[in-house]
């Protein structure tokens, strides 16, 4: 995985990762912070199945906090 961390799309991902969890999982608030789009978000989530197994575990922590 250090490797991959070179490539920008994988910074910013790892960004958004961080963003995530520090918003509680919102992707606006999330989004901002990183300095891209909402809609690259959900681009991520469909092209790259670790990216969305990462993104449903910040979920899963936010609900698990909620209730």
């Amino acid at each position: 995985m250090e490797a991959v961390k070179h490539n920008t799309s994988n910074t910013k991902k790892e960004a958004m990762l961080e963003a995530l969890e520090k918003s509680l999982g919102i992707v606006s608030t999330a989004a901002k912070m990183v300095g891209i789009d909402r809609s690259t978000h959900y681009a991520w989530l469909k092209a790259d199945e670790e990216y969305k197994k990462a993104v449903q575990s910040i979920q899963d922590s936010v609900l698990d906090f909620a209730e």
